[in-house]
């Protein structure tokens, strides 16, 4: 396959996994908030599935942090996936087979002005040994 059918191929990967994400919110997002618990009517709960509310909470709770780190998991990888194709499509040129010349390389510019700044040179601290950075002369006793 070429590139640009690898690149498409994960642009639509990509779609199918935002999709997925946001069912997998959604789907959280419901579990969270629509809850409802009848005493007397059984048949009306709505993600109810104890007969404590508290526990119910704790349980929906559950359920919410579980979608939405599967729905965050999708997206992530939409992102990947996305940003691999954008790079398959943008990339020039491929890279030689074995015993092929390679291909010419551009010459890099010369350094810029900032590489005049940026010194590896130690430099030495006017403090001295004491380690002293204040520059005060501080000495031991009463005055």
């Amino acid at each position: 396959m070429k590139r640009k059918s690898f690149a498409v191929l994960f642009w639509i990967l990509s779609a199918a996994l935002i999709l997925l994400s946001c069912v997998f919110f959604a789907k959280g997002f419901d579990v969270k908030d629509n809850y409802y618990s009848s005493e007397n009517y059984p048949s009306l709960n709505v993600n109810a599935y104890v007969g404590g509310d508290a526990y119910n909470y704790i349980i929906n709770g559950t359920y919410f942090a579980g979608y939405s780190v599967i729905g965050s998991a999708a997206a992530l990888g939409a992102v990947i996936l996305l940003c691999t194709g954008a790079v398959l499509v943008e990339r020039p040129g491929r890279q030689p087979s074995p015993g092929e010349e390679p291909l010419p390389v551009k010459q890099q510019p010369a350094m810029s002005s900032y590489s005049a700044i940026i010194s590896f040179e130690p430099v030495e601290s006017s403090a001295g040994a004491s380690g002293n950075l204040s520059g005060e002369n501080r000495t031991s006793g009463a005055e």
